[in-house]
């Protein structure tokens, strides 16, 4: 969660947990910005059981586009992936103010070497190129008038582009 004047920045690591029935777990991580900011996550270790597309035991799943960052609204959210195995997820930046990760597993233990990474928490202003236009993520108006000048990138340069 970011705070004013808190840290902009952190690590994250798998959860470290004891699961001796082999029953299935799931561990939620949030990652929610403030006003006018975004998250960027970029994995630094990754190795999951299993090989995509086939994820079956252990996996991590990916929201990119959370617009209401409660765990029961992800329902609603698009999803970003599925991923497992060896090869990490490549670098995201949040669309709006969140990004969800949600780990499932049914191994009778996992330690945090499992995956690790980092967060940082961003300026949304280099996102603002205008006034967006009603539910459409990529649709804005760009008046001449008020920005003389900028760049325009994709909703969440240079993370992985939403779906």
């Amino acid at each position: 969660l970011s705070r004013p004047g808190g840290a902009q920045n952190g690590t994250f690591t798998a959860p470290s947990l004891v699961n001796p029935s082999g029953h299935s777990r799931q561990c939620v991580f949030t990652f929610l910005a403030g006003p006018h900011q975004r998250v960027e996550i970029v994995f630094t270790s990754f190795n999951l059981r299993g090989t995509p597309p086939e994820c079956i035991h252990e996996y991590l799943d990916v929201y990119s586009e959370v617009q209401q960052p409660e765990a029961a609204e992800l329902i609603n959210s698009p999803f970003g992936g599925r991923y497992c195995g060896p090869i990490p997820p490549r670098r995201r930046i949040s669309l709006y103010r969140a990004i969800t990760l949600a780990f499932f597993t049914d191994k009778n233990y996992t330690t945090p070497a499992l995956f690790s990474g980092r967060y940082t928490f961003l300026n949304d202003s280099e996102y603002q190129i205008g006034t967006p236009a009603p539910n459409s993520p990529c649709s804005f108006t760009v008046l001449g008038q008020t920005k003389r000048t900028g760049t325009i990138v994709s909703p969440t340069y240079p993370g992985a582009y939403p779906k």
